[in-house]
């Protein structure tokens, strides 16, 4: 038979289980969602489960820094549906006194109330309709303690044992202490988490092109749509704008998201204004493209669809790296997608392009750097190397291709090593020259 003090050893030892427990389940919540309401609405349920009758999250209000009840939780789910319309006008009933959780908030020091009886009540409501609420819930031990991270104070996190529950022990004050120091991170970051999105979407929606250019054949039209939960902010573009006789058309998508994302944005529609200065041709425009995204950012991807119509508007040609091919439809009500070879931009340093019209396309393989002369062709490219155009490693090749005189060969030599892309058929070969 065990004896007065095994048994109370292991009440003790249950208990500080059941507070770690707690933290660890809060801890894994707190992780699961960037939704601050919904986060901490499930760490209240939880707290009610096993810790308290009566759970309360107050925040301060950024815009009227008032408190506010954010997510009440009871053991029973009838008082539950109330709690937060209840409680809110109670924070700000001080007809006696500041209310509890108002002073936690403002203090920053934690409340405790370890047995309620009748003076202790008197003692801390608030006002009349506080003491009757504290009545009403059968309160009998209460915690309140900030919510608080980075040395600011966010709210207040209550919790509510009632009458025939064991009252809350000063081991239980630290664990609550440290679950609203978790939800104070949680609502740090959530906090930045918005103000970023805020700032992406401001800054995406600042840049989209409002005021396309128009001619009497041709009119632009174009719609913007967020994503709803915001989770996508920041890094879709499109735009277009005259250069010279011409007019280019530029649609693509930063991989990323946030702040990050929107800034890389800002610069690629900048970069591609800028390239079509140097060339008309929507293949050169890319690769230019291309190697500034190179030399800015490596590790940075994007897809980017490039177009240029014509002084006419009848002829479009265009380039798409990675992106959705774009639709043609015809007076008929036909429906075409304009297919064209493309590789995201960022990958490569000499990315795929296409020149297509509105009804044929004429392909231009970047995978080669060919010098000419008169009676040969040299074909630069290390072997066994990566096919730029396709991704595909090349296979050696014993074709042999004979050579007059010209700057890479003495006459009569032979290339020994081409190396021929087995996709795409495109021959390579060795950076030295290859020759032999």
């Amino acid at each position: 038979m065990s004896s007065p003090s095994t048994r109370s050893t292991s009440r003790s030892s249950d208990k500080t289980e059941k507070r770690l427990g707690l933290l660890v389940r809060a801890g894994e919540l707190f992780h699961q969602s960037l939704d601050l309401e919904q986060t901490l609405g499930n760490v209240a349920r939880m707290a009610v489960e096993s810790f308290a009758e009566l759970c309360l999250f107050d925040l301060i209000d950024e815009a009227s820094a008032r408190l506010y009840v954010s997510v009440g939780a009871h053991r029973d789910p009838e008082i539950e549906t109330t709690l937060k319309a209840s409680v809110t006008p109670l924070l700000h009933s001080e007809s006696r006194g500041i209310h509890p959780a108002r002073r936690v908030a403002q203090s920053g020091r934690s409340f405790y109330v370890r047995v309620f009886d009748e003076p202790t009540i008197l003692e801390h409501a608030s006002s009349d309709e506080h003491e009757r609420f504290m009545r009403r819930m059968g309160y009998h031990s209460k915690i309140v303690v900030p919510v608080a991270a980075q040395s600011e104070v966010f709210g207040a996190l209550t919790f509510v044992r009632t009458t025939g529950a064991e009252p809350f022990e000063p081991e239980d004050v630290q664990a609550a202490e440290e679950l609203g120091r978790r939800a104070g991170l949680a609502v740090a970051n959530a906090k930045q988490y918005l103000r970023e999105q805020h700032v992406a979407d401001t800054l995406q929606r600042a840049f989209l092109n409002d005021d396309p250019p128009q001619r009497p054949f041709l009119r632009f039209h174009a719609l913007y749509r967020g994503a709803q939960d915001g989770s996508a902010l920041g890094g879709d573009w499109y735009d277009a704008f005259e250069a010279g006789d011409r007019i280019v058309m530029t649609v693509g998508d930063v991989t990323g998201k946030g702040l990050d994302a929107a800034r890389l944005m800002v610069q690629i529609r900048q970069w591609v204004r800028l390239a079509a200065v140097v060339s008309a041709d929507p293949g050169e425009m890319m690769r230019l493209l291309n190697r500034a995204m190179l030399l800015e950012r490596k590790e940075a991807l994007a897809t980017a669809f490039i177009g240029v119509l014509e002084r006419d508007a009848k002829t479009l040609a265009f380039c798409s790296a990675g992106h959705p091919p774009p639709l043609l439809k015809e007076a008929s009500g036909k429906t075409t997608a304009l297919e064209a070879p493309d590789v995201r931009s960022g990958r490569s340093s000499t990315p795929t392009t296409a020149r297509p019209t509105s009804r044929s396309t004429t392909r231009s393989c970047c995978c080669c750097t060919r010098t000419a002369s008169p009676k040969s062709t040299a074909i630069r490219s290390p072997a066994n190397a990566t096919c730029a155009r396709c991704s595909t490693t090349r296979r050696s090749c014993t074709r042999r291709i004979p050579r007059a005189t010209s700057s890479a060969c003495s006459p009569g030599s032979t290339c020994a090593t081409i190396s021929r892309c087995s996709r795409c058929g495109s021959a390579r070969r060795p950076a030295n020259g290859g020759s032999t």
